[in-house]
């Protein structure tokens, strides 16, 4: 991950059961401080449905840099 030089966007689901979305953040952030991470606090499994109007925005607003 350390190698990548395109731009990455990472979104995770707040309401995430199986693991701590802040642990996954903060050890990206460790490894590869180029990946944008966000995550979106009241998604669940279906973020990109329950939640499309900000996953949509933060979408577009990381591909218009």
């Amino acid at each position: 991950m350390q190698k990548l030089k395109a731009p990455v966007l990472y979104l995770i689901r707040g309401k995430e059961v199986l693991y701590s979305p802040d642990k996954v953040v903060q050890r990206l952030n460790d490894v590869a401080p180029q990946i944008k991470t966000i995550v979106i606090p009241d998604a669940s499994h279906d973020i990109t449905h329950s939640q499309a109007e900000i996953v949509n925005k933060k979408i577009l607003a990381f591909f218009s840099f």
